[in-house]
């Protein structure tokens, strides 16, 4: 698809136990469609980091959801003057450096963690999942009945949300994966009752319609609808 619209070749970054075996699958389409798709396979493990760009990372951490099971979070790097030289300047500044001190403190800013299938579990104290500016996390079944199924499969039931918000402090949490069996009015009136209110605000389905109005959230929105 990249070659169709003159990109250069993709990278799939999968767990390195995997990659020898989508190796083979691009192998085997090869021989289906009789050519080769040029591209990319990189075998990471948990905790590897991958450059993006100059600024950009991406953080391997493991999730649960049977082997081999991988999230990733898109870590921004930042250098910052250390407070005790922020008054100098910038000859000042120059002067240290050539002297060997380090004059700066890295910081690392977690934009995005997505974390696919999985049930809950430690990654999500990890602080680049904890704290990232965008939390993508499944939610994938509503009903009582199926919290055993919800366990069985290692996925996230609605029980477990109210205790992920509580450990979770991103304000914003993306809710994927839901079940086709409800529909999407009825998950998010099952989510206000499934969570704390102060936590309500933090959270969006993936594929609602988005607010308008900055700083409210869709659920939020349909809140006041209800109360006009």
């Amino acid at each position: 698809q990249r070659g169709f619209i003159g990109a250069s070749p993709g990278r799939v970054i999968i767990h390195k136990k995997q990659a020898r075996n989508i190796q083979r699958l691009m192998e085997v389409w090869r021989d289906i469609e009789g050519h080769y798709a040029p591209g990319v396979i990189e075998g990471v493990l948990p905790g590897d980091e991958i450059k993006i760009r100059r600024d950009l990372t991406l953080r391997v951490f493991e999730v649960i959801h049977g082997a081999n099971a991988l999230g990733f979070a898109v870590v921004e790097k930042r250098h910052k003057l250390k407070s005790e030289y922020l008054g100098l300047a910038g000859p000042e500044i120059v002067a240290l450096k050539k002297q060997g001190i380090e004059i700066q403190h890295n910081i690392d800013i977690s934009r995005v963690a997505y974390c696919g299938d999985t049930a809950a579990g430690p990654f999500l104290d990890l602080p680049h999942v904890r704290d990232a500016e965008l939390l993508i996390i499944e939610c994938t079944f509503f009903d009582h009945d199926h919290l055993s199924r919800a366990r069985q499969g290692y996925h996230i039931h609605i029980s477990d949300l109210r205790e992920i918000m509580q450990r979770v402090r991103s304000p914003n949490v993306l809710l994927t994966h839901v079940t086709r069996r409800i529909d999407l009015r009825q998950a998010k009136s099952m989510v206000r009752d499934a969570v704390e209110p102060g936590d309500l605000g933090r959270i969006t389905f993936l594929m609602d319609r988005p607010d308008r109005r900055p700083g409210r959230s869709t659920m939020q929105q349909n809140q006041k609808r209800k109360r006009d």
